[in-house]
């Protein structure tokens, strides 16, 4: 088996949603679980701990003081838990020499006894810091310190002067046993609701991984129906609504494919139907001189060269609109009214052979970012446009409507009828009296690079075509 292979095999979407939430799940159960067992441990261990150097100190205090044997548990002592404190007395060789208070309850004398007892035999205990004895099942923690002195009923106290002393070993315990099975009972309470919990968050877990998975499936197979064109048998409803948002964005997309792929075989029927008539005007007119046919060479030659001009017009012009998608522009800061001026002189020859005025009307001072030779030959098609349907003139304005400069175009030629305005910007529209037909959408898909907007409006009096560009604004 090749192992490299197996660890670089791709991880499945399902068993990622299921592991990585789940292992992050069981990860913090276990951090829970022993922070909590570590942190009750340690507070009852604390506790008891406190509990038992309070009786030594109070022991201390009553051997010094040789006030009685009276041990008690003060009130005021700062301890979280009240732990229940017993003690013993062993001679020199380790044996029980304390009375027994026959106040104490019959199981308290019975403890002590057989932890005394358990010391008797096993002293070794006692050199022990942390004193532990465990007894049958039960669980004892004390302390324990030699005091030299005499016995007084059930206690140590200090020698008269002249009395024998004898060095006793007190010991201080407190059964610890119910403590610690609560701790674990606690504990496999904890275990228990942990695992429970754990058991469903997988089993939920597992179920939003198929879930998701079972969305993923639809959206790969909506996909893939769309991009090989298939019948599409995918349900299109998701539980989320992410995999419907997809679905969507891709049923969008396709008709976005399904209108560009329109609009190509438009496109090339168009262009077909464009250049076919003037091919076959030249096709005619060359045949005509080859046979004999057409006696007028000169017409015929001028006829020729006027269509082939028109054909290599609109190639240039198809090639522009090709490149705006993917040539990179230059784009420099002019002033307005100075490129205004350039754009007007561009057209001028043309209106003194037409006989219209070209008129240029002082505007505000404004700057663009823009190219100079594409924009040219856009505001320069809009401006012939007008000079080939104008009556006597064509008028160049412009003005600043908020972050955008305005230019106004406008001639006094016929009315643009209703119906025919938001076809004149279409690729190979040519009205009575056009070109090519590919003129203003040179000049839209130009406008339209540079983040503006051309329209027309006409009436009877006057046609305008209205271009907005973005206002450079020095910072």
């Amino acid at each position: 088996m090749n192992f490299g292979n197996f660890f670089r095999r791709k991880k499945t979407l399902r068993k990622t949603l299921l592991i990585g939430p789940s292992t992050i799940l069981l990860t913090s159960f276990l951090i829970i679980f022993v922070i909590f067992n570590f942190s009750i441990h340690t507070f009852i261990k604390m506790n008891v701990s406190k509990r038992l150097d309070l009786e030594m100190k109070l022991c201390e205090e009553i051997f010094n003081s040789n006030e009685g044997a009276v041990l008690e548990i003060k009130e005021d002592d700062d301890i979280s838990v009240v732990v229940p404190v017993e003690y013993v007395i062993l001679d020199e060789n380790y044996k029980v020499v304390s009375a027994i208070d026959t106040q104490l309850a019959p199981y308290q004398i019975k403890t002590m006894e057989i932890v005394g007892n358990n010391i008797s035999k096993n002293p070794g205990v006692l050199k022990k810091k942390h004193m532990v004895i465990d007894i049958d099942g039960r669980r004892f923690v004390g302390r324990s310190k030699v005091f030299k002195g005499k016995l007084d009923d059930i206690f140590i106290v200090r020698s008269l002067p002249g009395e024998s002393s004898k060095p006793y070993t007190l010991v201080i315990f407190a059964e610890v046993t119910m403590m610690h099975r609560y701790i674990l009972l606690i504990r496999n309470i904890l275990i228990g609701l942990m695992s429970l919990q754990g058991l469903v968050a997988i089993f939920l877990f597992y179920r939003m991984a198929g879930r998701i998975d079972k969305g993923f499936r639809s959206v790969k197979e909506y996909l893939e129906s769309v991009g090989l064109k298939k019948p599409i048998h995918v349900e299109t409803s998701q539980s989320f609504v992410e995999f419907s948002q997809v679905m969507d964005t891709a049923r969008n997309m396709n008709k976005l494919i399904e209108r560009s792929e329109m609009a190509q075989i438009e496109f090339f029927q168009n262009t077909s139907h464009a250049l076919r008539t003037p091919l076959m005007s030249i096709q005619g007119y060359a045949e005509g001189l080859k046979t004999g046919v057409v006696k007028d060479k000169d017409y015929a030659l001028d006829v020729i060269t006027n269509e082939t001009e028109k054909i290599s017009e609109l190639i240039d012009k198809m090639n522009m609109i090709s490149q705006m998608s993917t040539e990179k522009l230059d784009f420099q800061v002019y002033n307005l009214s100075n490129i205004v001026e350039e754009w007007a002189e561009d057209s001028e020859g043309l209106a003194i052979s037409k006989g219209i005025k070209l008129k240029i009307m002082a505007g505000p001072e404004a700057h663009v970012e823009l190219d100079k030779d594409k924009m040219g030959i856009a505001i320069t098609n809009i401006i012939t446009n007008g000079i080939r349907y104008a009556k006597t003139y064509v008028e160049i304005r412009w003005e600043i409507v908020g972050d955008k400069i305005r230019i106004h175009i406008s001639n006094d030629g016929e009315q643009i009828p209703i119906e025919t305005q938001p076809l004149i910007f279409k690729r190979f529209y040519k009205g009575d009296g056009g070109n090519t037909g590919i003129g203003l959408a040179v000049s839209k898909s130009v406008v339209e690079v540079h983040s503006g907007s051309i329209k027309v409006k006409s009436n009877p009096e006057i046609t305008e075509f209205i271009v907005d560009l973005p206002q450079f604004c020095h910072s």
